[in-house]
């Protein structure tokens, strides 16, 4: 089974109005904003990233927020390991030195531990993509290859809805609206997004994929594919992973912030 091109028509023209950059987006580029921006993380937002990870909310200042820099090369990914493995050790040789009694190091340790682990995986979806180009325009599976793209299943009204944040499902809604107004959404909820718009919509990975890299402001292709992938369900090594939208509304979002 061969995977068959993307037509013509799928390939949609960029709109006039986002040929330029948003306004409201809250990050800018440069190396200068790229140093600053690991020196806050490593300085004080850092400590809550293990714990924050997973929310909207919490996940706008403790998440790292390089994702952008590294993307476009304003910092490089060696930089910003060897930081944060230095503040790791400056860390342990407090913690030792005050016989185990810094009460923050525990916290700070285990979100460190958590992002430098992100760093190794990101890395080696990248390393994924470069060995399986294919993985780019084909289903990992190739016994996948009919789903969502029988007669009938491609439906035009739900793509515009989930792509412009109007599908009335309130959760999906600010989360797509958020990446249209600044680029950037935390990891659980953009894998909400493509799990909602594949299973819920039963729309094809391959035809949302552009939507989705002009919206990202960290568009990289090594992690883009890789993980519509994954969460489309897919690449057949990975669980199917269908998010409950109104569960994780409840979960992440309790107040609707």
């Amino acid at each position: 089974i061969r995977s068959s091109p993307l037509q013509a028509e799928h390939i949609i023209e960029i709109p006039t109005e986002h040929r330029v950059d948003r306004k409201e987006r809250s990050q800018v580029g440069g190396e200068s904003e790229a140093l600053l921006t690991l020196k806050t993380f490593l300085q004080s937002r850092g400590s809550g990233y293990a714990s924050g990870i997973s929310s909207p909310n919490s996940s706008w200042s403790t998440c790292s927020r390089l994702s952008p820099y590294l993307t476009w090369g304003h910092i490089s990914l060696r930089y910003v390991s060897q930081s944060v493995r230095t503040k790791q050790a400056e860390l342990k040789a407090k913690k030792k030195k005050l016989n185990g009694n810094l009460s923050n190091s525990g916290p700070w340790l285990r979100s460190l531990s958590a992002f430098i682990s992100r760093l190794h995986w990101r890395s080696h979806f990248i390393q994924k993509l470069e060995s399986e180009p294919e993985m780019e325009k084909q289903d990992l599976c190739l016994a996948y290859q009919h789903l969502r793209r029988q007669p009938g299943d491609w439906n035009e009204s739900y793509y515009q809805a989930w792509s412009s944040g109007k599908t009335g499902y309130p959760f999906v809604d600010a989360c797509m609206r958020c990446l249209l107004c600044h680029g950037w959404l935390n990891f659980r909820m953009r894998a909400m997004l493509v799990s909602f718009a594949t299973y819920n919509l039963w729309l094809d990975w391959k035809r949302i994929a552009p939507h989705l890299a002009r919206v990202f402001l960290d568009y990289e292709p090594g992690i883009h594919y890789p993980q519509l992938q994954m969460q489309a369900g897919t690449s057949g090594i990975n669980a199917m992973r269908v998010y409950n939208v109104t569960k994780q509304g409840k979960d992440q979002d309790p107040n609707g912030k």
